[in-house]
């Protein structure tokens, strides 16, 4: 079914060094970009939420949006700088694990990102040689095709099912007519760049994208510390990513392909011949479209994905087919919403370890809105979704939301259930598991969150109360002498609150603070606290920003490995500090005159960080040295 959808046409080729840097846009689309006030921001459409594009405020779930404009006054050079960014997000590949992971409310319970959905222009992404490893994506996602970021909390399941426990990352890609060639190095050693070129007006058109970032992990693995087969190793992790991607725009069609290799290898001294490295290769086509069917709208896309990895202690390959149809009822009414149906395969091989696999989702899902008066809205979902032949389930969504026109306060209560299946590529996914395993309940989660926010002005801020809840959470443990299993063993508890604060005292100023704090987390190895606090200053010709992040660790008792039922960790925290300028400066091609982008960026990377249990492995306490890096980068508007 899928691939009557679409095919793939994608194939990995050379990709051109040049540089991420700041993007070109003219002085008029500048200015009304940095003149928008609280209000016109906070207004800001999201798609990531339904099927069509909504306004943050009024939508029924907890949305938080990240401009291109935002993070490129913040230095931001890959997808894992611009998550960083989001209120209430921890990225934990700024500690040492080895996939980039991102944990909302403390449910990380592994170094695999499988809690939070990604998605790239509303279509899931799933790695499902190894369920849940996105640090491929994290690494190599080109942010010169990226147009915003939006980060949805809360229980989306009603129309994106599973691995949707802790929330959704939309990445949605751009549609202007801007083209650009960008380079950048830094003090250690490390390259990006990109060329981006786009033909077409506006929306509508053809960009073709090519884009690589290499350099050294910040994090140093100190002399001694002992990895897989307990090899000691010493030195830095050497990170590549490269992609080549190709979008095609019309109206309300879209066309999206794209492909991305990504390499992380450690270099210093090795007691033994085997080089840890892991190779990630992946490639992507997806195909939307939308169009009126009387009063409704009819959507219809599919998507079709290869990915092979390359570890030390496996190979495995996937690849993915999905397919989704929904009609959208007319919006102009009190009552409006889609119903519709989505269709999911994969098949597999994890070389040497379990034969040839394949896996069918089928879903059936609802989503109404009921404007109750003229300020409030409730809304309510249902998904029934079956996996294979055996397992099904029923996941419900509530939301309620305040949003009066004339008012500047807003308030949103949402609610829902959720489940996780993993597939039979996570499963086993390590090269020492022992095949014969004990009876395994899907994951289920809980969420139920209050927020209440305020803008006018120059001010707005925001609180929310949340309590997430997940149970039969499946962990990979040791059984000793080289054996492992999977249980159902951790069940959690999260509890907390998120204050976020947001400062324009001019058009051109911008100050984001933020600050979440975890009131209870149970067999969790999480920060209790994460603090942000970002500024920046846009102006016709250059920009400035300043980040700083902080998180305490907090390790508390354990029941992931059962030889040590009871561990007492010693707290630990890190601390992030991020610098960047950026300038104009006049450049001439040909007769017509231009400008040229220069940008300067400094990181500080310092602390310590607890690492988690993965694929088993025992508890390891990393400290690294203090790290600074400058990069120098020029971007060239063509």
């Amino acid at each position: 079914m899928p691939h009557r959808c679409v095919r793939l046409l994608l194939c990995l080729g050379a990709v051109l060094a040049a540089a991420e840097a700041r993007s070109a846009v003219g002085p008029s689309a500048e200015s009304a970009l940095l003149d928008l006030s609280l209000d016109d921001l906070l207004a800001l459409e999201v798609s990531g939420v339904g099927l069509s594009t909504e306004g943050a405020r009024g939508s029924a779930a907890i949305v938080d949006v990240v401009t291109r404009k935002e993070w490129e006054a913040m230095g931001a050079r890959t997808l894992v700088d611009v998550v960083a960014l989001l209120p209430g997000t921890r990225v934990l590949q700024r500690s040492t694990f080895t996939n980039a992971f991102t944990s909302l409310h403390g449910t990380a319970i592994n170094d695999n990102d499988n809690h939070l959905l990604i998605l790239v222009n509303g279509l899931p992404w799933r790695t499902s040689s190894v369920g849940g490893s996105n640090r491929l994506l994290y690494d190599a996602f080109p942010l010169a095709v990226v147009e915003r970021v939006e980060l949805v909390r809360g229980q989306t399941v009603t129309l994106h099912g599973s691995n949707a426990v802790a929330g959704i990352l939309n990445i949605v890609v751009r549609g202007d007519a801007a083209s650009e060639v960008m380079g950048r190095v830094s003090s250690k050693g490390g390259v990006d760049g990109a060329l981006s070129m786009h033909w077409g007006e506006g929306d509508k058109g053809l960009r073709l994208t090519a884009a690589q970032q290499q350099g050294l992990d910040a994090w140093a693995i100190p002399e001694g510390t002992r990895i897989a087969a307990n090899t000691p190793i010493a030195g830095d992790v050497a990170q590549r990513g490269r992609s080549l991607s190709l979008s095609a725009r019309s109206g309300r069609t879209a066309i999206d392909l794209l492909g991305m290799d990504s390499l992380a290898s450690t270099i210093g001294t090795f007691s033994s011949p085997t080089r840890p490295r892991a190779q990630d290769r992946s490639a992507l086509a997806q195909v939307q479209h939308a169009m009126p069917v009387g009063a409704w709208v009819l959507h219809a896309s599919g998507q079709h994905g290869w990915s092979r990895l390359d570890y030390d202690t496996f190979k495995g390959w996937s690849r993915r087919s999905a397919a989704r149809v929904a009609l959208e009822a007319p919006a102009d009414g009190r009552l409006r919403g889609w119903f519709g149906t989505q269709y999911e395969s994969a098949t597999g091989q994890v070389d040497g370890l379990f034969p040839r696999w394949s896996e069918q989702t089928r879903s059936v899902f609802a989503q109404a809105y009921f404007d109750v008066r003229a300020d409030w809205t409730l809304g309510a979902g249902l998904q029934w979704q079956r996996i294979g032949n055996g397992f099904s389930d029923v996941t419900p969504q509530a939301s309620l939301v305040w949003a009066p026109a004339s008012s500047p306060w807003h308030l949103k209560a949402v609610s829902g259930r959720t489940f996780r299946n993993p597939g039979p590529a996570e499963l086993f996914s390590s090269a020492s598991f022992q095949r014969g395993n004990p009876a395994l309940v899907p994951e289920r989660g809980q969420l139920d969150a209050l927020e209440v926010a305020y803008a006018s002005g120059e001010w707005a801020w925001s609180a929310r109360l949340f309590r997430q809840r997940l149970a039969d959470v499946i962990v990979l443990v040791s059984l000793g002498a080289g054996q492992r299993e999977f249980r159902n063993l951790v069940s959690a508890d999260i509890a907390g609150s998120e204050v976020q604060l947001r400062w324009r005292p001019k058009a051109r100023w911008d100050l984001d603070a933020s600050w979440q704090h975890i009131a209870r987390a149970d067999d969790t190895l999480e920060p209790r606290d994460i603090g942000k606090i970002q500024l920046a200053h846009f102006a016709e010709g250059w920009s400035a920003g300043v980040a700083v992040e902080s998180a305490g660790a907090a390790a508390t008792r354990s029941t992931i490995t059962p030889v040590r039922p009871a561990l007492n960790l010693p707290a630990s925290g890190y601390a992030i500090a991020r610098a960047h300028v950026s300038a104009d400066v006049g450049a001439w091609f040909g007769r017509a005159p231009d400008r040229a982008s220069l940008t300067v960026s400094v990181e500080n990377l310092t602390g310590e960080d607890v690492r988690q249990p993965s694929a088993g492995a025992q508890f390891n306490t990393l400290p690294h040295r203090s790290d600074r890096r400058l990069w120098l980068g020029v971007g060239f508007p063509l």
